[in-house]
């Protein structure tokens, strides 16, 4: 009974809402109805969710965060001022790595930040970005396809990645003191 229910408001639904008249009204409605749900929140806090995240975190005494593609260290900021952890910042784009280490000298026993890239391979690899400061960096060379990168300020460039199982075992010492 209920599935004719809902099947017959679905097709009434579609004849009155399919012609093109409607086209923006169902654009803004999956636009928002996609946000809703966390999906391109990225940029503020609140709204993503992660203020939240970071605060239930908090309850656990994590002794260790690992931020990958760190950027200029808004996240790992936030972890430092929300929880009690010790912060590994990766972050392999030289501009953005220089603004990162700037928290560095502000929070000094609190984080440490590394000149990285992280993959699943040891090799030398292409990275795409819009800008040398871009959140959005990416070995995907497919990131021109994403709606919210603008296509023709792709840049390239090779960089040396390392796994995530080699760091460690490299910086054993970090792991080891907190």
């Amino acid at each position: 009974m209920i599935k004719k229910i809902i099947n017959f408001f679905l097709n009434f639904y579609i004849r009155i809402f399919s012609y093109k008249l409607f086209l923006n009204f169902h654009n803004f409605l999956i636009h928002s109805s996609l946000k809703a749900i966390g999906y391109k929140n990225f940029g503020n806090f609140k709204i993503t969710g992660e203020e939240n995240f970071l605060k239930k975190l908090s309850k656990y005494n994590i002794k260790t965060s690992i931020d990958i593609g760190a950027n200029i260290g808004n996240y790992s900021k936030e972890i430092i001022l929300n929880t009690g952890s010790f912060v590994v910042a990766i972050e392999p784009m030289s501009k953005s790595f220089k603004k990162l280490q700037k928290l560095e000298k502000k929070f000094g026993d609190r984080i440490k930040c590394f000149k990285i890239a992280l993959s699943e391979k040891i090799e030398k690899r292409n990275i795409y970005f819009q800008n040398y400061e871009s959140q959005l960096a990416s070995f995907e060379k497919n990131i021109k396809y994403l709606n919210y990168v603008e296509k023709k300020k792709i840049k390239k460039k090779k960089i040396n990645s390392l796994t995530l199982d080699y760091f460690v075992n490299k910086e054993k010492k970090i792991f080891k003191k907190v």
